[in-house]
């Protein structure tokens, strides 16, 4: 996919395949209320970016629609976002970019209507990332389209450069900008 379609980020960090128990932790973080999960994979969120020369200005989490938060309790990606800050720096800005349609979950949909699904599902803040570079952080990238629509929506905004950072991926051997 994305030698067909290029991404709109210009890198993406990430740890490793989405499989055996990298798949499990997230799992149980997003789905069976594993908050304990977030200190392993803060772990290795930290050790993807380490040696980064210069890491973006922002750290933008993926968001949750309010409906979502309030079923999980919590957005795994600010959690995760945090590791990125805590050591690294870069300002955290959990609003600069907001879900404001409620949609299926991704895990339940096919490409197609994945697409579909969070077509216009994302506003961003233009006041907080015009001109700035962004780290937009979630848990997996599976087929992209999360990311994808996320990216769009801050570039639109103006951000003037966007970089990926995921805990795993899917299929790691199509992504060509693995720092």
């Amino acid at each position: 996919m994305c030698r067909i379609e290029p991404p709109p980020w210009e890198r993406i960090h990430f740890h490793g395949a989405y499989d055996d128990l990298l798949r499990e932790m997230i799992l149980r973080l997003k789905f069976a209320g594993g908050i304990q999960m977030t200190a392993p994979l803060r772990a290795i969120l930290r050790e993807s970016i380490r040696g980064t020369d210069e890491l973006p200005e922002l750290v933008v989490p993926v968001p949750l629609h309010c409906r979502r938060l309030r079923w999980r309790g919590f957005n795994q990606s600010l959690l995760l976002a945090h590791a990125v800050t805590s050591e690294h720096g870069g300002r955290l800005s959990p609003k600069a970019l907001r879900r404001i349609r409620a949609t299926r979950p991704q895990s339940e949909l096919g490409p197609r209507e994945r697409r579909k699904n969070l077509s216009g599902a994302f506003v961003a803040n233009s006041e907080t990332v015009r001109a700035k570079s962004v780290l937009l952080v979630d848990d997996v990238l599976t087929t992209g389209t999360t990311l994808r629509e996320c990216a769009r929506t801050l570039r639109r905004a103006g951000a003037s450069r966007v970089e990926a950072l995921v805990a795993a991926v899917a299929d790691a051997s199509d992504q060509p900008y693995k720092k």
